[in-house]
C-alpha cells in the first residue's frame, strides 16, 4: 500500500513537472510572436502608424504603407477606445505566425482580432491584421 502510494505521488509528480516544462516552452516558443501583436494592435489603438509599420514586413511597408494609416483615418474612433488587448491564442508553424484574440473598448465591447505574421531576419513582422468589428459584442 505504501509503494503504491510512493508511486502515485511520483506520477503525480512528473505530470505536473511535464506540464510546467510544456508551458514554459510553449511561451518561450510563442512569447516573442504575442509581443509582436500586442505592440502592434497598441501603435495602431494610439495612432502610432510609423511605430506599427516597423512592425510589418518589408513587403506590407512598400506595398501597404498607406494601409494602417487608412485604417486609423477610417476606423480611430473605435480603434483609439481600447483599453484591454487580449492575445490568447498564438499558433507558429514553420516561419508563420497568427496571434487571435481580442480587444475590449471603454465601454465594455468586445472586437475579435487576429494578426498573421512571417519571420524575416529572425524577427517576426507583421503581413496582415483583422479587427472583426463585424462581429463585436458586448461583453
Amino acid at each position: 500500500m505504501k509503494k503504491a502510494f510512493i508511486i502515485l505521488i511520483a506520477v503525480l509528480a512528473f505530470i505536473v513537472l511535464a506540464a510546467i516544462v510544456g508551458g514554459v516552452v510553449v511561451f518561450v516558443w510563442t512569447g516573442p510572436a504575442k509581443k509582436v501583436a500586442v505592440d502592434f494592435i497598441d501603435d495602431v489603438r494610439q495612432g502610432k502608424i510609423n511605430e506599427a509599420l516597423i512592425l510589418t514586413t518589408q513587403k506590407f511597408q512598400n506595398e501597404y504603407k498607406d494601409a494602417i494609416q487608412q485604417f486609423y483615418d477610417e476606423q480611430g474612433d473605435l480603434v483609439s477606445q481600447i483599453v484591454k488587448i487580449n492575445i490568447n491564442n498564438v499558433s507558429i508553424l514553420n516561419d508563420s505566425a497568427e496571434a487571435s484574440g481580442y480587444v475590449e473598448d471603454d465601454e465594455g465591447t468586445i472586437v475579435p482580432v487576429s494578426v498573421k505574421m512571417v519571420k524575416e531576419q529572425g524577427q517576426w513582422r507583421v503581413y496582415n491584421f483583422v479587427f472583426d468589428f463585424g462581429a463585436a459584442a458586448k461583453k
